[in-house]
C-alpha cells in the first residue's frame, strides 16, 4: 500500500482556489516586510503593524481550520497571542506571539526544508511551484518574524510591557 502511494505522481495544476491561496503567500510577504520595514524607519506605529500583521494571519489561519479543514493549524492561537499583545499596546505579549509563531514555523521547517520539492509536493498533495513558494514563504515569514522582535525589544528595552 505504502509503494503505491510514493507512486503516485506528483500534480502538475493546482485549482482557482489552491492557484489564489499560493499566490497570497508572496503578496502577504511583501506586505508584511512593507510593514516590519515602515516601522522600522518609523513611518508605522509598530504595534499597529503588529496588529495589522496579525489579524491577517489570525484570519487565514481561521479559513485553513475551518473552511480547509486542517484540524492541524494553530496559527490562530500563536497569531491570536501577537494580536492580542499589539491591540492591548502590551510589548511583552506581542513579544511573546512573535515567539510563538517564530516557534511554529521552526517546527514546521526543520522537518520540511531538508526534503526536495518532490517530497514536500507528494506530502502536501500539491505541485511542484507550489512546494517551492510554500518553502521560500516561511523562510521569509521567519526573517520578518526576527526583525519584529528586535523591534518590540529595542522599542520598549528589558522592562517591556
Amino acid at each position: 500500500m505504502a509503494a503505491e502511494a510514493e507512486k503516485k505522481p506528483i500534480r502538475s495544476v493546482l485549482t482557482g482556489v489552491e492557484m489564489f491561496w499560493m499566490l497570497l503567500m508572496p503578496v502577504s510577504n511583501f506586505a508584511t516586510i512593507a510593514l516590519v520595514s515602515l516601522s522600522a524607519a518609523g513611518y508605522v506605529d509598530l504595534l499597529h503593524a503588529c496588529a495589522a500583521i496579525a489579524a491577517f494571519y489570525v484570519l487565514w489561519a481561521l479559513r485553513n481550520k475551518i473552511f480547509g479543514g486542517n484540524k492541524l493549524e494553530k496559527g490562530h492561537l500563536t497569531y491570536g497571542t501577537l494580536l492580542a499583545g499589539a491591540l492591548a499596546r502590551n510589548y511583552a505579549l506581542a513579544l511573546v506571539g512573535v515567539a510563538l509563531v517564530a516557534g511554529s514555523i521552526v517546527y514546521v521547517l526543520r522537518v520540511i526544508l531538508p526534503w526536495p520539492l518532490s517530497k514536500l509536493a507528494h506530502v502536501r498533495n500539491k505541485t511542484l511551484s507550489h512546494a517551492a513558494i510554500f518553502k521560500t514563504y516561511l523562510v521569509l515569514m521567519l526573517a520578518s518574524l526576527v526583525v519584529l522582535a528586535v523591534l518590540l525589544a529595542r522599542e520598549r528595552g528589558p522592562g517591556l510591557g
